[in-house]
């Protein structure tokens, strides 16, 4: 057995970007908002990732995204094996293209 996951926390932040911000084909940000997910397993070992949707390349908000994390991935994630996790559909209930966003 390895290590088990024992505690999600799901963080919004936002970092202003310098000088008159970023522009792509949709929209000129002038910030970043995005979730960071801090995963820390039984032995206390800690894993750090996170999203960043934007307008025009991501169909979800940064506030859905936080929502989804906190209330339904992370808890379907608490107690899992991370090992576990080559196929999250299968862990999840979610299919793979959802994930990939097709």
């Amino acid at each position: 057995m390895g290590n088990r996951i024992q505690k999600i926390e799901v963080f919004g932040v936002e970092v202003p970007l310098v000088g008159a911000g970023f522009k792509n084909a949709y929209i000129t940000k002038t910030k970043q908002r995005s979730a960071v997910v801090r995963i820390t397993d039984q032995d206390g070992q800690v894993g750090l990732g996170n999203i960043d949707p934007s307008p025009g390349y991501s169909v979800e908000t940064i506030e859905q995204s936080l929502e989804t994390l906190a209330e339904t991935l992370g808890p379907a994630a608490l107690g899992q094996d991370f090992g576990q996790h080559a196929y999250p559909d299968r862990t999840f209930g979610c299919s793979g293209q959802r994930l990939s966003g097709r």
